[in-house]
């Protein structure tokens, strides 16, 4: 029995070792330019190792992700436990959290983001999509449902996971679009203001759907966008 648990404790530290090397491989190199010899060189692992755990270069990206999410969720964790918050301040900080763990993994973030948004990556986008909301979504309607019992937020008559939902994909959406237009930008700072407008509008159109008060979403600020601006741009 201490064999066979050694044996799969072995196992999961070859797959970790594949994520964590493509990972930081994707970042420094793109993702294009990264093949699985060169992570395996890396890892100093067989292909046999490889295609135990992955099926495919596609595969190992769908891991890094999901890596990333988990890691991204556990970074905000502690904000739901926080008595001494109410569910305005928890969904801010809950927010800010996920913006905070981005920017200081913003070359990551940033070449995952390219490769989804990629046109050919359709199918791939909407299964990161659902990923991600399986993972969110839960704890979006738990923060509502909070506000919702003691009046912080407004939502008659709707149910908070569907709320949440809602609130899920109007962030995503402006998201998506501020990251295809930092894309395009290629650096550009000049495109930084109608980004800030878009992201400002879409905080204001949570704060209304959810009934809450004016202001109580932080708004990105400049520096955060400058980095993730130039975190796109480096890797062009």
């Amino acid at each position: 029995m201490n064999m066979m648990t050694r044996h799969q404790q072995n196992k999961q530290k070859s797959r970790d070792l594949i994520l964590k090397t493509a990972r930081d491989l994707f970042a420094a190199r793109g993702y294009g330019a990264t093949s699985v010899d060169a992570i395996l060189m890396d890892c100093k692992l067989s292909k046999g190792t490889f295609y135990h755990y992955f099926r495919s270069k596609s595969e190992l990206l769908d891991g890094v992700v999901d890596g990333m999410l988990r890691e991204g969720m556990c970074a905000a964790a502690s904000i739901l436990e926080d008595r001494t918050l109410d569910a305005a301040k928890k969904l801010d900080r809950f927010l800010a959290a996920g913006r905070t763990w981005r920017l200081s993994h913003a070359r990551t973030v940033a070449e995952v983001t390219r490769v989804i948004l990629d046109d050919d990556n359709a199918l791939l986008r909407e299964k990161l999509r659902r990923r991600s909301a399986a993972v969110v979504l839960p704890v979006l309607a738990r923060i509502i449902s909070e506000g919702v019992a003691v009046g912080t937020f407004s939502i008659p008559h709707h149910d908070p996971l569907e709320m949440a939902a809602l609130v899920l994909h109007l962030a995503e959406g402006a998201g998506e679009a501020n990251y295809r237009e930092l894309l395009s930008a290629g650096g550009d700072p000049s495109c930084l203001e109608r980004v800030k407008k878009r992201a400002d509008a879409c905080f204001t159109a949570i704060e209304r759907i959810l009934g809450a008060r004016s202001g109580v979403l932080s708004r990105l600020d400049a520096d955060f966008l400058a980095a993730v601006s130039r975190a796109l741009a480096s890797g062009s």
